[in-house]
């Protein structure tokens, strides 16, 4: 009898034994497949907070954008009125200086016929002295509208530029022509990592060709721009087929070069000159602006061609006197 139950407690021993080690072997495999979900969990969580920044950056600049727009294009409308006010100066200018130059013309001419008379002389010394204030103040007054014809033409360029900008940023545009390499591939979470970042012109949303060796091999859509690098995902085939040092560039879809140009900015007002009624070019890159200038900065020769002196030999001028006495 009890070299039975020997036997049985024998085999109870080595069964709990086997399984023992069954189960001691499913915990460590248990225990791998934890750390390595652990791990996965936290590079998901990483990758999540960049896009969550990069979107945070993103707004942002596009607030500021859309505030220094704002400011450029009330300036522009500021510009405005002045433009008008001395093109209405210069009007009257020219309409005072048609009627010095006619009495200035007629004094002369009695000048020559008298023979010299002293009276007549310096009446026409005196108009001369006004015909050459009266020109300089409209050649200064040119200049100033030129001055600032060119800013509203500089406001209008910035305008456009900012704009442009706006809607590449809207529409995940990048400039023709752009070329970058891959300097990391994370094939677990299918992304890559791109050697330009907003230096180079790279936007989120954009539509990018990865090639090797001038091939199409797929193509990656940019999620996260940072100053010196970009993370895109992977479009169109696993990321496992991706290499460090395949390169990208921008397919048609992103391309600016088959993007329609934006509304182009209003022409300068009526009275300025040629140049500052053209459109600026779409392709041009954004200009820095510049410090506002006033053009219509008073001068120290302002009030001296606004009043002219008169000397007190002039007489007036409605009807010279007749030195024969007719």
């Amino acid at each position: 009898m009890w070299k039975t139950l020997s036997i049985v407690a024998a085999i109870l021993t080595a069964g709990a034994a086997f399984f023992s080690y069954k189960n001691l072997e499913q915990l460590k495999s248990e225990r791998v497949l934890l750390a390595i979900a652990q791990a996965n969990q936290a590079a998901a969580e990483k990758h999540l907070a960049e896009v969550k920044q990069s979107l945070a950056a993103d707004i942002d600049g596009r607030k500021k954008t859309e505030a220094e727009r704002d400011q450029i294009i009330a300036e522009t409308e500021a510009l405005k009125p002045k433009i008008d006010a001395v093109t209405k100066q210069i009007e009257e200018k020219q309409a005072e200086l048609e009627v010095v130059t006619t009495r200035w013309t007629d004094v002369k001419k009695q000048v020559a016929d008298s023979g010299g008379i002293d009276q007549l002389k310096l009446q026409l010394t005196s108009l001369t002295q006004q015909k050459d204030s009266l020109d300089g103040a409209i050649a200064e007054l040119k200049n100033n509208t030129a001055a600032a014809s060119n800013r509203f033409n500089e406001l209008n360029q910035t305008i456009a530029d900012l704009r442009r900008q706006e809607t590449w940023q809207a529409r995940g545009i990048m400039p023709d022509g752009f070329r970058a390499s891959i300097v990391q591939v994370d094939r677990a979470y299918g992304f890559i990592t791109l050697s330009a970042g907003n230096n180079r012109g790279v936007v989120s949303g954009a539509t990018l060709d990865i090639k090797r060796g001038g091939t199409n091999i797929g193509q990656a859509k940019v999620t996260n721009v940072e100053q010196g690098y970009a993370i895109a995902d992977v479009l169109g085939v696993s990321a496992a087929e991706i290499q460090v040092g395949d390169t990208v560039t921008v397919s048609s879809v992103s391309n600016a070069k088959n993007v329609s140009a934006p509304t182009p900015a209003p022409a300068a007002p009526a009275g300025t000159s040629a140049a500052a009624t053209t459109t600026p070019a779409e392709t041009t890159a954004p200009a820095a602006a510049e410090a506002p200038v006033d053009p219509f900065a008073a001068t120290p020769g302002d009030s001296a061609a606004a009043t002219p002196t008169e000397t007190p030999a002039e007489q007036p001028a409605e009807a010279p006197a007749d030195p024969f006495g007719n």
